[in-house]
């Protein structure tokens, strides 16, 4: 059949395989690329806030690593295909607009879900009206106190490295 196996010696990959595959090692290699970087802005903005002198340093610099992983994750193939076959400028902004928003948000839930586990010995019984509005009560309260404590440790780095990186991405995605 066409397309199983490898291709005969001397033959090139069809484009779309390589594009494809080059897309999927930009992700898989990537991710963990951007984790770092937030966890490197989230040190940056401790030690210039409080000298690192947190005792919550390595649950958030867990947090701020899987954030970045799975925010790259998740907005890459999203604004691979917003931005499909447009201008530059459109793809810069999926690029700039989805890797923030999916780094942030996925480190924002990440948090919520964390805080929501802390709380929950005090809520109601599952799926009672108390009980959801408790939920949403607590997930509004995690997501204003990260807006408020956890947005500023992107500023550092993570926010100019947002914006070099999806220079790269947008001159990549054609």
């Amino acid at each position: 059949m066409a397309g199983d196996g490898p291709a005969p010696a001397g033959n090139p990959p069809a484009p779309a395989k390589e594009k494809n595959s080059a897309f999927g090692r930009l992700i898989l290699l990537g991710a963990p690329a951007w984790g770092l970087a937030m966890v490197a802005s989230l040190l940056v903005w401790q030690w210039h806030s409080n000298r690192l002198l947190s005792a919550h340093l390595p649950g958030l610099c867990a947090y701020f690593f899987a954030g970045g992983l799975f925010g790259w994750v998740i907005s890459l193939p999203i604004a691979r295909a917003i931005s499909r076959g447009r201008r530059q400028e459109n793809r810069l902004a999926a690029c700039f607009l989805g890797l923030t928003l999916a780094t942030i948000g996925a480190t924002a839930l990440m948090i919520a879900i964390e805080y929501r586990a802390f709380y929950a010995r005090w809520h109601d019984p599952f799926l009672t009206i108390t009980w959801c509005i408790q939920l949403v009560s607590t997930l509004l309260g995690s997501a204003y106190q990260f807006v408020v404590l956890g947005v500023p440790n992107y500023l550092p780095i993570a926010l100019p490295a947002a914006l070099i990186v999806s220079f790269a991405l947008a001159k990549r995605m054609r």
